[in-house]
């Protein structure tokens, strides 16, 4: 992992902002984000204590500028998981399987954008996020809702995820039992705001939430 090159070899010149924000990511992944200290991210960095006030003022700059680039990245997995999907609904199911496998994959940008502790983050940082929610905005937009549907049902779906997400990750529930769960509410969101769905044979999971465990 790249955090970890950066623990063994410091940082290059010019990399210093990356490699701190390589290590915040293994220690959030590790102790959560409240659970570290700055100079505890210099140190997995490989540099000197003073080297983090370079670029940040403390560590919850640190974490937020992790939680941006988190949302980049996080952003990125959505757009490519709807590449070549057959239709918006295969799209959606891809982007819901791209959510779950970030969340497994990626712990320390994910526990950052979700949960840091913050009691409020920076514009750039909201502005990330805001770009992230707009795929699932448009991958909505593209099923048929309407423009006074759109943000409502996105976040109705993304709750769903997030939630079903969280259940899974603690193995509060088995996996299929949470593809079966989300499939049904997904649908049953759609059809209340008149979007029709396409027949579902019931042995075809919803993919985000049938395929992986954290177990894998």
């Amino acid at each position: 992992m790249r955090c970890r090159q950066f623990a063994r070899h410091g940082y290059h010149h010019g990399n210093l902002k990356e490699a701190l924000i390589a290590a915040a990511r293994r220690l959030i992944a590790e102790h959560g984000p409240q659970g570290f200290t700055l100079n505890e991210a210099s140190r997995t960095a490989g540099v000197s204590p003073s080297a983090p006030y370079r670029h940040f003022r403390d560590r919850n700059a640190l974490i937020e500028a992790t939680a941006e680039e988190g949302f980049n990245l996080f952003r990125e997995r959505l757009l490519a998981s709807a590449e070549g999907a057959a239709t918006p609904f295969d799209a959606l199911e891809r982007m819901g399987e791209a959510y779950y496998t970030f969340a497994l994959e990626e712990p320390g940008f994910y526990q950052a954008m979700f949960s840091s502790g913050l009691p409020a983050v920076g514009p750039s940082v909201s502005e990330a996020g805001d770009r992230a929610f707009a795929v699932l905005e448009d991958a909505v937009r593209r099923l048929g809702a309407q423009p006074h549907q759109v943000r409502e049902l996105a976040i109705k779906i993304w709750a769903l995820t997030h939630g079903m997400t969280g259940l899974i990750a603690s193995s509060a529930i088995s996996a299929e039992e949470a593809g079966q769960l989300a499939c049904s509410a997904v649908e049953a969101l759609l059809k209340d705001c008149g979007i029709a769905v396409p027949p579902r044979t019931p042995a075809e999971p919803l993919r985000v939430l049938a395929e992986s465990s954290p177990a894998a």
